[in-house]
């Protein structure tokens, strides 16, 4: 009995790595993480995220800009 349930376990624990795979896969391909696919003129979606951030950190200078001077 006990020999089953260790092999049971087994089972469960392989079968869940299998899950955890696919499911990475799955997110690797549909959230497009390492540019499988170009979009925005040909960008991937980690060089857009820097644009973004390149944006924000103008604004923030731009921001801080008008503070110091007190417009």
């Amino acid at each position: 009995m006990k020999n089953k349930m260790a092999r049971n376990r087994g089972y469960i624990g392989i079968l869940m790595v299998l899950v955890g795979v696919v499911l990475g896969m799955y997110m690797l391909i549909h959230f497009d993480v390492f540019g499988l696919q170009k979009n925005e003129g040909n960008k991937t979606t980690v060089e857009q995220n820097k644009e973004y951030v390149e944006r924000a950190k103008d604004t923030k200078a731009l921001m801080e800009r008008t503070v110091q001077t007190g417009e």
